[in-house]
């Protein structure tokens, strides 16, 4: 493929992967795994509101600890391009996160 795109394309909470081809058809690999999962999108703000598409988003437990890191840029190469946000899964319902 000549580009790759990943996104929560049927909102079922986890990530699918979109390739696009040069000389074939596109495809849309659907992760439909069937295992239930506790996620999180984030889509942080700048101070006036708009979308922020540079940093990084952590998630830490109450006691601080970082679970999760994820870096946001404002693209992903010559033909791809993934969702706006921060995508985290496999939560547990019995931790309370801070983003950050």
């Amino acid at each position: 493929g000549i580009g790759t795109a990943w996104a929560d394309y049927d909102g079922d909470g986890d990530l699918d992967l979109y390739v696009t081809n040069l000389d074939a058809a596109n495809v849309l690999y659907r992760n439909d795994n069937g295992i239930a999962s506790i996620t999180l999108a984030v889509k942080p703000l700048t101070d006036a509101g708009a979308p922020s598409i540079f940093g990084a988003v952590a998630l830490s437990t109450s006691d601080s600890t970082v679970v999760a890191l994820r870096t946001l840029d404002g693209g992903s190469g010559y033909g791809s391009q993934n969702s706006y946000g921060a995508h985290f899964a496999g939560l547990s319902a019995n931790t309370v996160y801070t983003v950050t």
